[in-house]
């Protein structure tokens, strides 16, 4: 996950950056929609007037529709001196009303609360607090490491209710390039924005990079292509590279930062790994406390090769899913008898979660059904993507597969568009 200065305001002070250095310059592009940094710094700053006159120490709840909207609301909360926390479609509301409540009794500094969907436990904040020098030379090293081209738009996939999106775009700002968001599309969308704008760079998480390339997206021009969140198969890296573009895979956590570049520790970064493959991360970003990781991997001539996860969990398209939740929502399902949870393969997603449900005449009869009625009560990367529902005295039936990537995206975005407001949260 890349990570740069989201704490204290360093949204808000990467888009004042950005208007100091060029008012005129462009700075955020969605659709069709290209604003200045003049623009982007007068929204803000606009908006942080008005949550002042709220006369409130509420955290600042942020429903995240991947539009430059989302960036004006989390800079203005931080330049306002409000907790702000960004709130998306890939939680289920369970876990979202845990955060809000977390959110309640967190700084009240300004900090930027990014959400973690349990990559070291349960879904919980993390507050971005003051940096120390250590931290800076910690974002400064996986800077250089990264390599960004100057001058050149920067396209983000990943979300911005995500740690890698939310950095990425400030990464963006700071360094006053273009940035292209391109979070919450079709992938044949997103080839468009590739396809339009020419980045220099491109960053996601390794399924939207492989849905992007499948899409026919264009590498041609692209300098560097930065992967994180999730592990990069080497086969992927393989067909980018062929066409061109350097390939970067940075590894860490939304509570440590930026750990590796290409399996190299970074700056101020010390990891330990056992014998059987653990591994602990201590690093200036995550408070220089150890942090024992959900994660096993191997170590190859000085590089951390091979994390994957050993706590029952999975990564699935840099989403943790949990087989256990998925199976404990399933048989509290009205009209299922019992259920059975397999992981499985997936080209795109490198894992996914398969169910198998045995139902009455009130259950559900298909996967359409079975999504629909596990939505909200689970994470959007924990509904299954095939299934076998089986009724007594009818054949099973079996939808093996599942759904395509377009369609999951597409039942993403709506259920991001349809779910409620989050309860406001008062400080004590």
């Amino acid at each position: 996950m890349i990570v740069v200065d989201l704490k204290v305001g360093g949204l808000a002070t990467a888009v004042a950056l950005a208007h100091v250095r060029d008012a005129e310059a462009v700075a955020l592009i969605r659709g069709e929609e290209t604003w200045s940094a003049g623009r982007l710094h007068a929204a803000v700053h606009a908006r942080a007037e008005e949550l002042r006159a709220d006369a409130t120490t509420e955290a600042h709840m942020v429903r995240v529709d991947g539009g430059i909207g989302t960036i004006v609301e989390l800079a203005a909360a931080a330049e306002a001196g409000r907790d702000a926390l960004p709130l998306g479609p890939r939680l289920s509301d369970a876990d979202a009303e845990m955060l809000v409540r977390a959110a309640a009794e967190d700084h009240g500094d300004g900090s930027l609360l990014v959400p973690s969907t349990g990559t070291s436990g349960p879904p919980h904040t993390r507050a971005r607090g003051r940096l120390e020098l250590r931290a800076l030379l910690q974002l400064a090293d996986v800077e250089r490491r990264l390599g960004l081209p100057r001058d050149r738009p920067l396209l983000v996939l990943a979300p911005l209710d995500h740690g890698h999106g939310l950095s990425a775009v400030a990464a963006g700002l700071l360094r006053g390039l273009p940035v292209v968001l391109a979070s919450r599309l079709d992938p044949s969308q997103q080839a468009a924005l590739v396809a339009r704008h020419r980045p220099g760079a491109v960053t996601g998480v390794p399924a939207q990079l492989a849905a992007l390339d499948a899409a026919g997206g264009d590498w041609t021009g692209v300098e560097v292509v930065v992967s994180g969140s999730s592990p990069l198969p080497p086969g992927l890296r393989a067909r980018i590279t062929a066409a061109g573009p350097r390939v970067v895979d940075a590894y860490g956590t939304t509570e440590t930062g930026t750990l590796t570049v290409d399996g190299r520790p970074v700056a101020g970064v010390r990891l330990r790994v056992d014998a059987d493959g653990a591994i602990a991360a201590r690093s200036p970003l995550g408070g220089r406390r150890e942090l024992t990781l959900p994660d096993a991997a191997r170590v190859e001539r000085g590089r951390l090769t091979a994390p994957h996860r050993v706590d029952g969990r999975i990564d699935s398209g840099g989403e943790t899913a949990d087989p256990a939740r998925l199976r404990a929502a399933l048989e509290a399902l009205p009209g299922v008898l019992a259920a059975r949870v397999r992981v499985v393969e997936h080209t795109t997603l490198g894992a996914a979660l398969a169910a198998e449900v045995e139902v009455d005449s009130s259950g559900p009869r298909d996967l359409a059904s079975l999504r629909a009625a596990l939505r909200g009560r689970v994470a959007s990367a924990e509904l299954p993507r095939s299934a076998v529902v089986r009724r007594a005295g009818d054949p099973p039936v079996v939808e093996e597969g599942g759904l395509d990537d377009a369609t999951v995206a597409a039942d993403a975005s709506a259920a991001g568009l349809s779910r409620p407001a989050a309860p406001r949260t008062t400080r004590a």
